[in-house]
């Protein structure tokens, strides 16, 4: 029986590539040439975990929508999928504010100019430097992060 995708989570990521993605649907089977397509890219399954579910990675892609289909062998794929993956050009111009104490504990607001998806409010991360924080959603074109203290200035 060919393998069917009847769910991607999450369903959107950077296009950049490398958003690990869950896919669920029937008759994936456990070889090394479990592969998955986004779009008319191909790359292999990172990990089986049941016939229902597997994980892969996302190439780099131009942003826009694709379709995910999965093959057993690398070569026959699902003839159809309803199940698309949006790839996300996520660029950010406006930080309030710019500046703050290396104490930290400064509330920084992020203003995207496209929109930010409320499913990805779990996954939001903001880099300051060599740390990685925890962010959160505020609306569809605003994220916020609170600074970490550092020891110097930069």
């Amino acid at each position: 029986l060919s393998p069917t995708v009847s769910r991607a989570v999450p369903a959107f990521g950077s296009a950049s590539g490398g958003t690990i993605v869950t896919l669920q649907g029937s008759h994936f089977i456990n070889s090394g040439l479990l592969t998955c397509r986004f779009g008319a890219i191909d790359v292999p399954a990172i990990r089986f975990i049941t016939s229902e579910l597997i994980l892969c990675r996302t190439p780099k892609q131009v942003p826009g929508t694709v379709m995910v289909t999965v093959s057993n062998n690398a070569q026959n794929y699902s003839s159809r999928s309803d199940i698309a993956f949006h790839y996300n050009d996520l660029v950010f111009f406006h930080l309030h504010p710019y500046l703050g104490p290396i104490s930290g504990n400064t509330s920084v607001l992020i203003e995207s100019e496209t929109t930010i998806p409320r499913a990805a409010s779990k996954m939001i991360r903001c880099r300051f430097g060599d740390l990685i924080i925890v962010g959160s959603y505020v609306d569809e074109n605003h994220i916020r992060c609170v600074s970490p203290a550092v020891v110097t200035a930069g």
